[in-house]
């Protein structure tokens, strides 16, 4: 089961969470842009929870070490799956 939303107290995150099973991190930005991060171990999730400044633990371990995807993006490729699979 997916974690409760964490605020990040971030001039750069907002707030974050995590799906264990998949897992996935969620991190909305301050700009409200919202970004799906894949294969997050749980450690990463849990280091990112405890670090006394968020922003910089996503810069260093986060932002480019781990396949993400936009939340706009990732609606648009749902709908495209769903209008090329649709059943007459």
């Amino acid at each position: 089961m997916a974690t409760e939303w964490i605020d990040a107290d971030s001039t750069n995150l907002k707030r974050f969470k995590y799906e264990p099973d998949l897992e996935i991190l969620v991190i909305e930005f301050q700009n409200d842009k919202m970004y799906y991060y894949y294969d997050v171990p749980q450690k990463i999730f849990d280091d990112l929870s405890k670090a006394s400044s968020k922003g910089k633990y996503f810069a260093t371990n986060i932002r480019y070490n781990f396949h993400y995807v936009e939340s706009k993006s990732l609606i648009k490729e749902i709908n495209s799956y769903m209008d090329n699979h649709k059943t007459s």
